[in-house]
């Protein structure tokens, strides 16, 4: 892809996470590959995995690169190989972080980037994350600033998509279920500080990306699916 064409469709590099996953990487690999953005890759970071992940990607998705750590590193340690992937040796002006255990609409990569490009403060780009087994509900559109928690509290949180959300706006913090984040970020401030192993390391991040003068948005055109149900699962409203 030319110059021309890359300012037009910025380079993605689509990030996910796996530790023994093998059972969710259909549906977030299929949906992610069937998305009509033009320039992306998309990239499996393997924790170390002994249910066949690692094999069963290379044979059935050829288009999927696979780093392959050999332990498990921990979220912020996973991710940190795919960012230094994505932005060193890929030279990607955007790294999408996402969940394994998603399925994302079509249209999810090219929404993002459209608002990151309109935006040139933004350091990081979400949308709406709806529960998989209550399509029309929302697990969250971002998080607005809070009283009490450090981290925000959630928008949207177990809401029926009625059209409430339906304007870009400016976000306080947000999930790392399904993050664009900016070449900038990176550059600046550089991955996630490994001494969070599971837990608050995308807080973090983005707390140090804040003080560094990013921003925060929320695009609603941007949709994926996540597998936490909403009555059974462990993800709170609250967190």
């Amino acid at each position: 892809m030319n110059s021309a064409e890359r300012t037009k469709h910025p380079f993605v590099v689509v990030l996910t996470l796996n530790w023994n996953g093998k059972h969710l990487l259909d549906d977030c690999l299929q949906s992610y590959l069937a998305n009509n953005y033009p320039n992306f890759e998309m990239v499996m970071i393997d924790n170390g995995s002994s249910d066949g992940s690692v094999e069963y990607v290379k044979e059935r998705y050829p288009k999927v690169t696979v780093l392959s750590n050999g332990e498990n590193l921990g979220y912020s340690g996973g991710f940190n190989v795919g960012l230094k992937y994505a932005f060193k040796d890929k030279n990607a002006d955007f790294a999408l972080v996402t969940n394994n255990d998603v399925k994302a609409d079509k249209r999810v990569i090219a929404e993002l980037v459209a608002t990151a490009k309109e935006e040139p403060a933004a350091g990081f780009v979400t949308g709406k994350v709806y529960y998989f087994d209550q399509p029309d509900t929302l697990q969250t559109v971002g998080k607005r600033e809070h009283a009490i928690r450090w981290n925000g509290g959630h928008i949207g949180a177990r809401e029926k998509d009625v059209g409430q959300y339906e304007q870009v706006s400016e976000r306080f913090f947000m999930d790392d279920i399904f993050t664009l984040v900016s070449r900038d970020v990176y550059a600046k401030i550089g991955g996630y500080d490994t001494t969070f192993f599971l837990q608050c390391e995308e807080y973090d991040w983005q707390a140090r990306a804040k003080a560094a003068g990013f921003k925060f948005y929320y695009t609603p055109g941007a949709k994926i699916w996540h597998k936490e149900s909403m009555t059974l699962g462990k993800w709170s409203a609250n967190k």
